[in-house]
């Protein structure tokens, strides 16, 4: 049994690489600023909501915990 040739693999490795990784969808990958600013918000939301809790306020604890499931619901909706 003989190995495929040098041209062969490159032609494998271009059809697989469309597959799992298309052209298409690299511009996708890129993350909008709406989109970071959306996770910062969430993340700052949730180091407040942990400091909240460690203090015992649960009020501050509703508050940011809502703002962090607001902030969810607002990512999924606008960045499916």
């Amino acid at each position: 049994m003989t190995s495929p040739g040098p041209s062969r693999w490159r032609a494998l490795a271009r059809r697989v690489g469309a597959i799992t990784y298309p052209r298409s969808n690299r511009k996708q990958l890129d993350m909008t600023p709406g989109l970071r600013e959306l996770i910062a918000l969430s993340l700052l939301a949730g180091l407040g909501c942990g400091l909240a809790l460690v203090q015992g306020d649960l009020l501050f604890v509703a508050v940011f915990g809502g703002a962090i499931a607001m902030m969810t619901i607002e990512a999924i909706r606008r960045f499916p």
